[in-house]
């Protein structure tokens, strides 16, 4: 399907006219299959045969041809993340904002969903700071918080409001990332509805939309505090027209990104600000626009909250000892073991126990729990086998691929070895899926791989 003739008007006031023809040929291409690994999951077998390194991400490949996610047991154990490559320029980005911010710094995502650029910045992050990951749409938001149990990094707490809602809050963020609503023409080869819904209105009302939310978001950075704001699109009135109309209204300073010439990005500056275009006639990726600024000041002093936080303990050293041959007890040293009042326990630093008490003194989040004590008996949740803050001398069910797919249709199946009873880990090769309950004769087990997440074909 061709785009509306208007799309080609307005693209040319961002392509140089010598390569548009490309670019237009390069919209009949099919979109390329990209994946980010997880920082923290180190697996020894796995391999893409064919596949390219992206430039600009480190733990980013680009691969030949698009494999079955669906039936990968590495994929469900959160290895790596399916995700475009010109969506991974988030943490190259990060990467280069070095004393611009603090060692422990307070990230947020506040249109995070479906979460790939909340886990490459949990990547670049690597157990430092917090991220602050929100997203408005309940649907959505489930999907985000699915991707982020998987993925396992504890240094995440999730919200699920409306920006005008955590204007309820001080100006909160030493980085702030908007991936805001778009008119999407950078997806042009990836979904036809994309290229059917394009229309010179639609662009002036994401445009409308985006500049409105982001006159809030940006109340929530503190002084000095950084910005990225990217979209899916490539016109100027969805990014240059934005961001500098909101220069009217705070005091922003842009920051130059520095990239190699071999890239193949396309750049453009205007009015102190520097933009970074990704075009599929340039790069092995779809169509993406970043740009990054700093907050010079914020003058967003709100209402002293009244709402009662959510209570939290430390363990009691009796349910403490419940633990010991679950954990790992040095993963632990660092961090605090609290329970709320409905029995479940949190994993949290210092810093993010701060930040929570900040934040639920206004608005509800949550941080995704590790088990629930129950009558003082724990039963662990998937993610803590997703975090690998495990005991790793405990007695695993080792699983081959036929019995990993079964695991993860949530099935049960007789197994050769004897197990010892209790809460086992269900492996393949060296990736974590989840909990069995391994009964009293050390054969019949409990499958309990999360319903929600189960492969059902």
């Amino acid at each position: 399907m061709e785009p509306n003739p208007l799309f080609f008007t307005m693209a040319r006031e961002v392509i140089p006219e010598p390569e548009f023809s490309d670019y237009k040929n390069s919209l009949h291409k099919d979109p390329v299959t990209g994946l980010k690994f997880n920082s923290r999951k180190p697996i020894s077998k796995l391999d893409f045969e064919g596949a390219e390194m992206v430039p600009w991400n480190a733990l980013g490949k680009v691969l030949d041809q698009r494999p079955s996610f669906t039936n990968d047991p590495f994929f469900h154990a959160g290895i790596y993340y399916v995700q475009d490559p010109s969506a991974m320029f988030a943490e190259h980005i990060a990467g280069q904002l070095g004393d611009l911010l603090p060692a422990e710094p307070v990230i947020g995502d506040l249109c995070a969903a479906p979460g790939g650029k909340s886990v490459g910045l949990l990547n670049h992050l690597n157990g430092r700071g917090v991220l602050f990951s929100n997203e408005i749409i309940p649907r959505r938001f489930q999907v985000l918080k699915d991707n982020l149990t998987k993925w396992g990094h504890t240094n995440v707490m999730l919200s699920n409001h409306p920006i005008d809602r955590l204007l309820k809050l001080p100006p909160l963020f030493d980085l702030l990332l908007m991936d805001v609503p778009c008119s999407g023409e950078g997806m042009f080869r990836k979904s036809e509805a994309a290229v059917k819904a394009w229309t010179p209105e639609l662009v002036e009302m994401n445009a409308k939309r985006q500049k409105e939310l982001m006159q809030k978001a940006l109340r929530l950075v503190k002084p000095g505090g950084i910005v990225i704001y990217c979209t899916c699109t490539l016109n100027r009135t969805e990014n240059e027209a934005v961001i500098t109309g909101l220069s009217e209204a705070f005091e922003l300073e842009g920051i130059e990104i520095k990239f190699p010439e071999e890239w193949n990005l396309l750049e453009n500056k205007e009015k102190g600000h520097q933009f970074i275009r990704f075009l599929p006639h340039r790069v092995m990726g779809e169509g993406m626009t970043w740009t990054c600024f700093k907050m010079l000041d914020n003058n967003h002093h709100p209402a002293a909250s009244i709402k009662k936080r959510p209570h939290l303990s430390e363990l009691s050293s009796r349910k403490g000892k419940e633990l010991v041959g679950i954990f790992d007890q040095k993963k632990l040293a660092t961090e605090l073991l609290l329970e709320d009042e409905k029995g479940q326990i949190h994993l949290m630093s210092r810093k993010q126990q701060s930040l929570w008490d900040l934040v639920t003194g206004c608005v509800k989040c949550s941080v995704l729990p590790i088990g629930t004590f129950n009558k003082e008996r724990f039963t662990p949740h998937h993610f803590l086998a997703m975090s690998g803050l495990y005991d790793e001398s405990s007695d695993p069910l080792s699983l081959d691929l036929s019995q990993s797919r079964k695991y993860l249709r949530r099935q049960t199946f007789p197994v050769s070895v004897s197990l010892s009873q209790g809460y086992r880990l269900a492996k393949y090769l060296d990736a974590t899926l989840g909990w069995v309950k391994v009964h009293k004769d050390g054969k019949k087990w409990t499958n309990l791989y999360p319903t929600a997440h189960r492969i059902i074909n």
